[in-house]
C-alpha cells in the first residue's frame, strides 16, 4: 500500500511538472503568431531544458522523501532489535541460574545418596561384628573408617544446611 502512494505521489509531481510546461507552450503560441517572433518562439524552446531539468529535480526530491522515510523505517527495526537482545540476554541469565542452582542441587544430592550408602554399610559392619569372631578388627576399623567419613560429610556446609534448616530461610 504504502509503495502505491510513493508511485502516486511520483506521477503526481511529474505530471504537474508537464502541465506547467505545457501551459507554457500553449501560451507561446497564441503570444507569438507571425512569423517574426515565431523564430523566436522556436528558440524559447529551449525551455524543453528546463522541462527535463524540473523532472531530474523532482526525481531528486523523490529519492531524498523515500530515503528519509527508510532510515525511519530502518531506526524502527534497529530499536526492536536491541529491545530483543536484551530479553534474550536477561532469558539467557535466568538459564544460567537455574542451571546452576540444578548442577548445586545435584551435588548435593549424590552427597546425600553417597552418605545412606556409607550408613547401610556401616549398619551392616556393625551387625556382623562379632568379638569372638576373628575379622572382627578388620570391620571395627572399617566401620570407624565409614563413621570419619560420614563425619565428614556432615561438615559439608551445604549438605548442613539441607539437614539443619536456619530459622527464617527456607531452600
Amino acid at each position: 500500500m504504502k509503495k502505491n502512494d510513493n508511485l502516486r505521489g511520483l506521477i503526481i509531481l511529474f505530471v504537474t511538472i508537464f502541465i506547467i510546461w505545457f501551459v507554457y507552450l500553449i501560451i507561446g503560441l497564441f503570444t507569438f503568431q507571425d512569423n517574426v517572433n515565431a523564430g523566436a518562439f522556436g528558440d524559447s524552446f529551449g525551455i524543453l531544458n528546463t522541462l527535463f531539468s524540473g523532472l531530474a529535480l523532482g526525481g531528486v526530491i523523490f529519492t531524498v522523501y523515500q530515503q528519509k522515510k527508510e532510515l525511519e523505517l530502518q531506526r524502527q527495526e534497529l530499536k526492536a532489535t536491541r529491545e530483543e537482545m536484551q530479553k534474550s540476554t536477561i532469558a539467557q541469565q535466568n538459564s544460567e541460574r537455574a542451571l546452576s542452582d540444578q548442577v548445586k542441587s545435584m551435588e548435593l544430592t549424590a552427597k546425600i545418596s553417597g552418605l545412606n550408602t556409607m550408613l547401610r554399610v556401616e549398619t551392616a559392619l556393625m551387625e556382623k561384628l562379632d568379638m569372638g569372631n576373628p575379622g572382627f578388627a578388620d570391620a571395627f576399623l572399617k566401620a570407624r573408617k565409614i563413621r570419619s567419613l560420614i563425619a565428614n560429610l556432615l561438615n559439608d556446609q551445604d549438605l548442613n544446611n539441607i539437614i539443619n534448616p536456619k530459622k527464617g530461610s527456607e531452600s
